[in-house]
């Protein structure tokens, strides 16, 4: 059986240096457990550091963005709902937590 096995996050540190190192740890992690790099990784908020941190070390893909409404927290409606390319960028980002449609054709 095959599955595929991605790197997420090391421990959600969310400073923007915790950040970065986080993203890092979560990379050379996967490395050292399954030994290859992981092609796709979130980075939680995209900005430019995030995205330089993942493209180093080729990641081809992201799920970084939630277009979801969490009462008293956050209203993230506005983001993409289908995968995008980023701008500026070789990231494809496949928004995660979004259901578009279920059901028969």
């Amino acid at each position: 059986m095959n599955a595929e096995i991605e790197q997420h996050s090391y421990q959600h540190q969310v400073g923007h240096r915790s950040k970065s190192d986080d993203i890092l740890k979560g990379i050379e992690t996967h490395r050292r457990i399954l030994w290859k790099n992981p092609i796709g990784s979130p980075a939680g908020i995209i900005t430019k550091e995030s995205l330089q941190l993942l493209e180093s070390p080729g990641i081809l893909y992201g799920s970084s963005i939630f277009p979801t409404y969490f009462p008293g927290r956050f209203n993230r409606l506005r983001f993409p709902t289908s995968p995008f390319r980023i701008k500026n960028s070789s990231l494809l980002e496949i928004p995660f937590s979004v259901v578009t449609y279920i059901g028969k054709n």
